[in-house]
């Protein structure tokens, strides 16, 4: 079957430390992760598996569900600039 040897790979930890962030609060009791980017130390980024949010010190700028590395970069892209 073609389509068995495909995988898609969906947004990981490491995912999210290759595009510029680093991880500040361990995984808690809800698997929630936190990080901080590190050209910018007012960007936040939580992620839980399901969906991701990203904010600043005037609040949220996304929240929403992201499925891989490619898809996370544009995002950050588009609240950065």
């Amino acid at each position: 079957n073609i389509y068995d040897e495909f995988h898609v790979k969906y947004l990981d930890m490491q995912d999210i430390l290759d595009l510029g962030f680093e991880l500040v609060d361990e995984i808690d009791d809800n698997g929630d992760m936190s990080f901080q980017w590190i050209e910018n130390s007012d960007l936040w980024l939580t992620f839980d598996k399901e969906k991701i949010a990203i904010g600043d010190a005037n609040g949220t700028l996304f929240y929403g569900k992201v499925e891989n590395k490619s898809e996370l970069k544009r995002v950050i892209k588009q609240v950065t600039t």
